[in-house]
């Protein structure tokens, strides 16, 4: 908590391994500033969930950030998706192996015709029901499930986590289009799974981390009726996807004033690099997952207007990291119109050097543009500009090499780890000082 009372808040976004790597930067940039150890709640979503999950296990075995840094991304150089798609591979083989044993039985064996059509509509009716129903014979979420518990987990339960600060992992659920929230204090998820209904203490953590991060392309995931308090299970299980698919940035729950995980501020690691590409529909496979990211591309933006495009209060605000933004365009240009708009706080404002006379010419149109250099001058001094633009051509590689990830579980290289958490270390530097100046401590 910070000295003023209110409570931090930090999201971590979704984006597979890339959102991982990614919020591996954020982290180590908060810790320097001191903020990492003031935060209260650590919402997470998908990618961000492998992270945060291992951090909160892992976070007081090292003395120094950078220890917990160099174990973690070791972990992420091994991935789960290779062996997700050579067992799809192995038992779509084993399918058409059967089919192909059919059909030479029947051409190489006097079958009448009546039989052989059977067989064959046999056949065709038996392949059909094994695509429609493949999540319930070929459970991909538990294959991840089980890799995330040997790699990242051990065997760890929620009631493993840490007491602060709380970690809320966030889950969609389908049935209430609402997200479960798993957290050591309560596993809860609107109306029908009301705090208390399950009992957080013996679930694994690593169920929590895959029904966050069951991407639709994954079999869903559900919560057996064994981790329901006494007499509180009807029978019907929550059936959980990608928490993404409701709030791909993990705002949601920090952002809810009627959420007991609400805080007064908010940083925001988003690791999205989804750019939808229109040439990239020529199969099912392509249109589904273009339509996805059209989706959470959707939500994004509702939710940054919301936290980010529109007037600001006095009780709090937000300091937004994103992937996607190129790290030096425009920054102070749009800061000063974030002010001029009134979306920036006075105390944001007052603490990176500028006055309320200087802010009211700009809010009113009178500034000249000598006064606005001067102003953005005070503001670049205030973030440490100087000492953040001697990066630059550095920054700007990795941002091109990090927007070419892409989203799955697939291990990553070291220049890959490297580029994406370099790039959120500096983007997360930049945009505290110049949102959050005053929870800073360099």
């Amino acid at each position: 908590m910070n000295n003023d009372g209110k409570r931090i808040g930090l999201a971590l976004s979704g984006g597979g391994y890339r959102a991982a790597a990614y919020h591996i930067g954020t982290l180590k940039a908060l810790s320097r500033l001191g903020i990492l150890d003031k935060v209260d709640v650590i919402s997470s979503i998908s990618g961000g969930s492998i992270i945060a999950a291992y951090y909160a296990l892992n976070k007081d075995k090292y003395e120094k950030f950078e220890d917990f840094e160099k174990t973690f991304r070791n972990e992420l150089r091994k991935g789960p998706y290779s062996k997700v798609k050579w067992c799809l591979i192995l038992s779509m083989l084993g399918i058409v192996s059967v089919l192909c044993g059919v059909f030479c039985v029947l051409h190489y064996f006097n079958v009448c015709s009546c039989v052989k059509w059977i067989l064959i509509g046999v056949s065709i009716i038996g392949i059909w029901v094994l695509i429609k129903n493949h999540n319930k014979y070929f459970r991909s979420s538990e294959i991840v499930q089980k890799y995330y518990d040997k790699q990242f987990f051990h065997e760890k339960k929620l009631k493993d986590l840490p007491n602060s600060p709380i970690f809320a992992i966030n889950s969609t659920e389908i049935s209430q289009n609402q997200l479960m929230t798993f957290s050591k204090q309560k596993v809860a998820c609107g109306e029908k799974y009301k705090k208390g209904t399950i009992i957080p203490d013996e679930i694994p953590i690593s169920l929590a981390v895959m029904a966050s991060s069951a991407y639709p392309l994954f079999s869903p995931m559900t919560i057996p009726s064994d981790y329901f308090a006494e007499n509180k299970f009807t029978g019907e299980q929550p059936v959980l996807i990608d928490g993404g698919i409701y709030d791909n940035q993990g705002l949601h729950k920090l952002n809810e004033k009627r959420s007991s995980y609400y805080t007064d501020y908010a940083i925001v690691s988003n690791a999205g690099n989804a750019e939808p590409d229109s040439e990239k529909v020529d199969n099912v496979y392509h249109v589904l997952s273009t339509s996805i990211d059209l989706l959470m591309n959707r939500i994004e933006k509702m939710q940054t207007q919301r936290i980010l495009y529109q007037r600001t209060d006095e009780d709090g605000h937000c300091a937004y990291v994103a992937l996607r933004w190129n790290p030096l365009d425009t920054v102070f240009e749009r800061y000063m119109d974030n002010i001029r708009d009134k979306k920036i706080p006075q105390y944001v404002y007052e603490a990176n050097g500028l006055t309320k006379e200087q802010v009211l010419l700009l809010q009113e149109g009178q500034m000249t543009k000598e006064e606005k250099q001067v102003c953005i001058e005070t503001i670049k001094s205030h973030v440490r500009w100087d000492e953040l633009h001697k990066q630059q051509e550095r920054i700007l590689t990795a941002w091109r090499r990090s927007m070419s990830v892409e989203t799955n579980l697939d291990g990553l290289s070291n220049s890959t780890i490297d580029a994406l958490s370099t790039l959120a270390e500096w983007q997360t530097t930049l945009q505290v000082r110049l949102h959050l100046p005053h929870l800073c401590n360099g």
